[in-house]
């Protein structure tokens, strides 16, 4: 495909970034281009309208429309043959060309896509253009692959994936628009994938991350997508391969918040919250990591204890002052599973210590309410070594009333004293 000189040199290198992307996400429409490209550049929306215009005319993209606003840009032959002579793809946008093992590039018809299928796409493209800019301010290492180029792994066809530090984010977008008989198909896949060697020799942990999209209260949607999960794979969800739903932008902030490589979560909320409890509360905390072994291979994010003068573990009301903490942050599905399994962990705590584990969630501030509902949605009984707190509870009240427990009409209940066996209404959800 030849091109005149004159026209490859104007192009800027955000005009190749995003005729790259155009390819690697398979489509684009106007507005992101400006939202997410040339706008960070400091370009205009006509910029990018005459840009679009300039591609048009040299036939290297073309307008779908699909019933939204905007309509969708793809590649044309002549734009997939300008990438490939003359503009660098990464390696992960070719394909294995047939049975030989050169490399090859997807063509014209390969990258387009139905007229029905463009809306979850678009959704799709936005999540991970979001990502990227958020991914740009902190200058992170990542990698994204569409469905289409992703060959790390063959068992499972996720809509796309993020590999970032020692995560691998697969990504499903929820348009609401599925059957049960797909839904039920994916869980089927995901449990095959689970049992398959391809699982068990990974490098990454898997993360699956649900982003629900095309809906007014994205909340309540993701409330029932957790369910689903929940009851369909409770049994195989663990820390390395857990499931995460939510609306884009609460995603992207679980995300970089707890998901990412010297993330705020190991480098500041952990640690700000042990100084905490040291002031605080006087308790020592080490990593739950060290606990593993002796809870079935459970781990939980930290590992709480006040110390006597002999440097055992002190009883106060009668009670050791001794915990296992997790903070949560985004309720992953695998921290409802540890709280369904409590009773079962426990018992390998007191096999080998000979004194029952007391386990606190750490809830997120005006969480309460949502934890609650959710916990109750997936069946889940109040257990009476169970207890729940807030940072901001635990900096302002006595240890002992900062803690408290649900019942299974929602009433809250903390405590009188160090024994946490005295309980006194709070207040109800």
């Amino acid at each position: 495909m030849y091109f005149q000189v004159d026209f490859i040199d104007s192009l800027t290198a955000i005009d190749k970034e995003v005729l790259r992307s155009i390819y690697l996400l398979r489509c684009l429409d106007e507005n992101l281009m400006y939202e997410m490209f040339y706008s960070l550049e400091g370009k205009s929306r006509d910029y990018v309208m005459r840009r679009v215009r300039k591609f048009m005319k040299y036939k290297i993209i073309e307008k779908v429309g699909y019933g939204e606003e905007y309509p969708a840009i793809f590649l044309t032959t002549n734009g997939i043959g300008l990438l490939r002579n003359y503009l660098n793809l990464p390696v992960e946008a070719y394909l294995r060309a047939g049975k030989k093992t050169a490399l090859g590039i997807y063509n014209y018809k390969d990258l387009r896509l139905d007229a029905k299928l463009i809306k979850h796409q678009i959704y799709l493209n936005t999540f991970v253009l979001e990502f990227r800019k958020r991914a740009l301010e902190k200058d992170l290492q990542w990698t994204y692959y569409d469905e289409k180029y992703l060959s790390k792994y063959t068992m499972i066809r996720p809509d796309g994936m993020i590999r970032i530090g020692s995560y691998d984010l697969f990504l499903e977008m929820d348009m609401g628009t599925e059957t049960t008989r797909q839904l039920n198909r994916k869980w089927t896949n995901y449990r095959r994938f689970y049992n398959s060697d391809e699982y068990f020799q990974r490098e990454q942990d898997i993360k699956i991350l649900f982003i629900i999209g095309n809906v007014k209260n994205p909340e309540i949607k993701a409330d029932r997508i957790k369910t689903i999960i929940y009851n369909e794979l409770g049994d195989i969800i663990d820390k390395d391969f857990d499931f995460y739903a939510a609306g884009q932008d609460e995603l992207l902030d679980i995300i970089f918040k707890k998901l990412i490589p010297d993330s705020p979560y190991n480098k500041e909320i952990i640690p700000d919250f042990k100084s905490m409890m040291m002031r605080s509360c006087g308790f020592i905390l080490s990593s739950g990591d060290r606990l593993a072994s002796e809870l079935g291979r459970v781990a939980f994010d930290l590992y709480a204890r006040k110390l006597n003068n002999l440097k055992k573990i002190l009883v106060v009301d009668k009670t050791p002052q001794e915990f296992v903490i997790d903070i949560n942050v985004g309720s992953p599905l695998s921290l409802f599973k540890k709280i369904s399994y409590i009773k079962q962990t426990s018992v390998f705590f007191e096999n080998k210590f000979k004194r029952p584990l007391k386990y606190i969630i750490i809830l997120e501030e005006n969480k309460e309410t949502e934890f609650y509902k959710a916990s109750k949605a997936f069946g889940i009984v109040p257990s009476d070594n169970i207890y729940f707190s807030t940072r901001k509870r635990i900096m302002n009240m006595q240890f002992y009333e900062a803690l408290y427990q649900y019942d299974s009409l929602g009433s809250i209940f903390h405590f009188t004293d160090y024994s946490l066996t005295s309980r006194v209404f709070e207040r109800s959800i």
